[in-house]
């Protein structure tokens, strides 16, 4: 494995950790809209947790797109 094969792949792999924790913030978002007694943040938080999951959802194509080139051998020289 080159060199930057190893970067792609340790690059990806802290994607997909980010992904993964944002996973969790929309959790916690959806969880504080469904406590909250007002119509109007409840909503937003709903809005906020579902677009924190889009983010997500493309960084992780992103990094399986990394985590492709990684396997990938490269032109040397």
């Amino acid at each position: 494995m080159t060199s930057d094969q190893h970067d792609r792949r340790d690059t990806a792999e802290t994607m997909h950790d980010t992904a993964d924790e944002l996973e969790r913030s929309e959790t916690m978002l959806h969880e504080a809209a469904e406590r909250s007694p007002d119509a109007a943040t409840t909503a937003r938080l709903h809005r906020l947790g579902d677009e924190v999951t889009r983010r997500a959802k493309e960084i992780d194509r992103r990094a399986a797109t990394l985590e492709a080139a990684a396997e990938t051998p490269t032109a040397i020289g």
